[in-house]
């Protein structure tokens, strides 16, 4: 083993071989060729532990003097039984162990040795909320995150060319992230979009609610060159009801976009597959000229119309407009 490599990723592989060692042991009906890679493994895991077992958060230390345990008493049985005949490579080698293996202690050491080898980038929504909550919670779990937030109109970072890692996170954030970027994330590159598969773009509540939709939603999904056009995690619908406006329903996809992204970070500290919705952008993403346009009123409007513009493109004021001789009158 390569001392070079961090602990954390020797005992991720470990951990992984040995799995992988004793499925193998299994199915092949159990030889003592497969014993032998597979106590080879443990006596490596058992090493780690002892080396690094110091440098564990309290509670995890415990957890690790509990697996060290186990694999010392597993170990003894086993030089115990290789003992008691001449074994072969093919020979059957199998021994009782009344002890079981301490799966929430491996697991909860697994997680964290996880979260220790993981590179992150995130990139936030100044002066939010929830994407602050949501950059918070991330540095809690992974040491190696880069935290960034930015407000609607302010350059790209330039610096951040030099990042490469494993995951690239979007939560609200006012940037296009450059393609040259997105690949260097290994793993992946994930948004969280305030509207469903029907709604790209930008505007997507003040359509809908235009649209009088009944129901709406948020879309996790991997980033692509073009905006809300990369494969589909999941979606998250709910209901809009009758008194719902642009920030009711934007604030519902706030909500809905944070629980989102926890079980997305939860389902990768344990190295659990994403999901696929199996679903599809059906539509272009709407642009910035569209919404400006349907901002705006004129006078051939039935008033059914301007209203539904004025409900539309109303947040924490209205937007709408009307323009006589090229000056623009809002809304009050």
């Amino acid at each position: 083993m390569n001392n070079n490599v961090s602990p954390a990723h020797r005992f991720l592989t470990q951990m992984e071989s040995s799995q992988e060692i004793y499925t193998r042991y299994l199915a092949s009906g159990r030889t003592y060729r497969d014993a032998c890679d597979l106590k080879d493994c443990n006596e490596e895991i058992r090493t780690l532990l002892i080396a690094y077992r110091k440098d564990l958060p309290l509670p995890l230390q415990s957890m690790a003097t509990v697996l060290i345990c186990h694999y010392e008493e597993w170990l003894k049985r086993w030089d115990k039984h290789n003992k008691t005949h001449e074994f072969k490579e093919d020979s059957v080698f199998a021994f009782e162990n009344p002890h079981h293996f301490p799966k929430d202690a491996a697991r909860k050491l697994t997680e964290h040795y996880r979260c220790q080898s993981l590179n992150i980038l995130f990139f936030g929504k100044a002066n939010d909320r929830n994407a602050s909550y949501a950059a918070d919670y991330l540095r809690q779990i992974f040491p190696n995150l880069t935290v960034v937030f930015g407000e609607r109109g302010e350059q790209f970072p330039e610096d951040l060319t030099w990042w490469q890692g494993d995951y690239i996170f979007s939560y609200l954030s006012p940037w296009i992230i450059p393609q040259g970027l997105l690949k260097r994330a290994a793993k992946g590159a994930i948004n969280w979009h305030p509207g469903p598969p029907e709604y790209p773009g930008i505007g997507c509540t003040n359509f809908a609610i235009y649209n009088q939709e009944a129901e709406f939603g948020i879309t996790c999904h991997y980033m692509a060159e073009r905006v809300d056009t990369g494969s589909i995690i999941e979606v998250r619908r709910f209901p809009v009801l009758a008194g719902d406006t642009v920030y009711s329903v934007t604030q519902k996809c706030y909500a809905r976009i944070l629980c989102s992204f926890l079980s997305v970070i939860e389902k990768i500290v344990r190295n659990e597959a994403l999901p696929d919705a199996q679903l599809h952008w059906t539509r272009q993403p709407y642009t910035r000229r569209e919404l400006n346009a349907l901002c705006e009123i004129t006078p051939d409007m039935p008033m059914d119309e301007v209203f539904r513009r004025i409900d539309a493109t109303t947040y924490d004021k209205p937007w709408a407009y009307t323009e006589i001789h090229g000056i623009r009158f809002y809304l009050k």
